[in-house]
Order: C-alpha cells, then sequence, then structure tokens
C-alpha cells in the first residue's frame, strides 16, 4: 500500500510539472520547427498559454494510477532479482515492468499526441470517442509496438540508471535527502530519453499519421526531410522536461516512502 500511495504522488508531481515540455516535445516531433523557442511563440501565439496543457486531463487522469501500478509492481520484481548487481537489478525489473504497463500507455498517449497537435477536437472525451467510431477498439493501439519497445527500453535504462546512483550514493554513505532523490530521479530520466527518443519520435510521427503507413515509412520520412539527427528532435525540451518531472516526482515518491509509515497507524 505504501509503495502505491508512493506511486500515485510520483505520477502526479511528474505531471503536472512538466506537461508543457511535453506538448512542445509531440509538437516538435511532428512538425517541422526551426527551434524549441519558434515552436512555443507559435502555440502561445495562435492558441495561447491553454495549448500548452491540451489533452493534460487524459494524462493527469491515468497517470498517477498507472504510475502507481508501475512503481508497484517494478518493487515487486527488483526484489526477485535482488542477486544482481544494482543496475542489473533495475534494468531487468524495469524491461518487464514497461512491456506490461505499455498495454495501458498505448491507447492513453495517441489520445494525448491527437490533442497536442492542431486539431478540430473540443474535449478529450470527444477525441477518443472519435478515434474509437473511426478505427474501433483496435484502432486504439495504433502504435503498440513501438510503444511496447520504447517503454522496454526506456523504463529498463532509467529504473537501471536509478539503482545505480541509488547504490553509490549508499556505498559512499553519503546521507540520503531531498538532493539524492533529485538526482537519481533527474539523471536517470535524461539518460533514459537520450537512449529511447528515436523509438518516441517514430512512434510520435506513426501515431498521427493520417494514412496507413509503415514503421519503416515513417523512419525514412524523418530521416530524408530532416535528417539523422531528426531523431532527437525536442531532445532539449525532453531533457529539461525529464530533469524536471523525475526530479519531482521521484522525490515525492521517495518522501511519502519515507515518511508514510510514521504517520500510520500501529
Amino acid at each position: 500500500m505504501i509503495e502505491a500511495l508512493a506511486g500515485l504522488s510520483q505520477g502526479l508531481g511528474s505531471t503536472l510539472s512538466s506537461y508543457p515540455l511535453d506538448t512542445l516535445k509531440v509538437r516538435m516531433q511532428n512538425s517541422k520547427y526551426s527551434s524549441t523557442k519558434s515552436c512555443l511563440k507559435e502555440l502561445l501565439r495562435n492558441e495561447g498559454f491553454s495549448g500548452l496543457y491540451k489533452g493534460a486531463s487524459t494524462i493527469i487522469a491515468t497517470s498517477p494510477i498507472r504510475s502507481s501500478f508501475s512503481i508497484s509492481f517494478y518493487t515487486y520484481l527488483k526484489h526477485k532479482f535482488s542477486n544482481y548487481d544494482h543496475f542489473a537489478k533495475g534494468f531487468l525489473a524495469g524491461c518487464i515492468t514497461g512491456t506490461v504497463l505499455s498495454i495501458v500507455a498505448c491507447p492513453v498517449e495517441l489520445i494525448k499526441c491527437e490533442m497536442q497537435v492542431p486539431n478540430s477536437y473540443k474535449s478529450t472525451g470527444e477525441c477518443a470517442k472519435k478515434l474509437f467510431l473511426k478505427s474501433g477498439f483496435l484502432g486504439l493501439y495504433k502504435g503498440f509496438l513501438s510503444t511496447a519497445i520504447r517503454d522496454f527500453f526506456g523504463f529498463g535504462v532509467f529504473f537501471g540508471v536509478y539503482e545505480e546512483i541509488k547504490g553509490l550514493i549508499h556505498y559512499y554513505n553519503f546521507k540520503f535527502t531531498w538532493w539524492g532523490w533529485l538526482l537519481c530521479g533527474s539523471v536517470s530520466g535524461a539518460c533514459c530519453w537520450v537512449a529511447i527518443l528515436p523509438i518516441d519520435c517514430v512512434k510520435t510521427r506513426f501515431q498521427l499519421a493520417q494514412h496507413p503507413v509503415s514503421y519503416y515509412d515513417t523512419l525514412k520520412v524523418i530521416v530524408r526531410t530532416i535528417g539523422i539527427q531528426g531523431l532527437w528532435t525536442g531532445i532539449s525540451s525532453c531533457i529539461i522536461r525529464s530533469l524536471i518531472a523525475n526530479g519531482i516526482g521521484f522525490s515525492c515518491y521517495e518522501c511519502v516512502k519515507e515518511h508514510l509509515p510514521r504517520a500510520m497507524p500501529v
């Protein structure tokens, strides 16, 4: 229960602190902008500040629950790999957790991405309804393969680095306070996104394509029109977002996990 409640706080803290940067990432991956700054200026000029939070209701409603489940499931798996070193233990448990979570993440991210780019939807509910009517239930799983691969490696890298840094802090007998949690979360998040951004870029383009297209064709279009560096489109906003989201999110997680047992009745 403690892990679930701590995970709930992690998801809420992470989402609320970083959603606008996620919107910029999605827009840059789906359109050609010279920089993050130009993307932000155009968005604010055309849609105002509220445009940064388009589709946020879906993530705010589901992220705490997903985080609560994923943290609880990850913690359970981590104990199964207790004989491994810090990185391997976190990586293996993270890979399994990410793959399982992608079942829920795919339809949520499809709706989120549709809402984050210019569209005629009046609400997240209307977007979900129209996508369902257009393609049925399986249509909500457009891009599932890329989402599963991304989350497999993403969760693996994140938790592997997270456990490694946490282990080093304990090894050198540093007092583990807020700065340790902030460091673990932010550095792990940055490493994760550097590793998986090309997969995420292809996933975003594939999910937002208006006509049937293959992953290979999606990759070719990105490389042909922007170059190989196009696979890392939005890297600056991703790094900043991950530093903020995971730093704050996992500080909330570790803080709740540490202090909640003291507040609970015996």
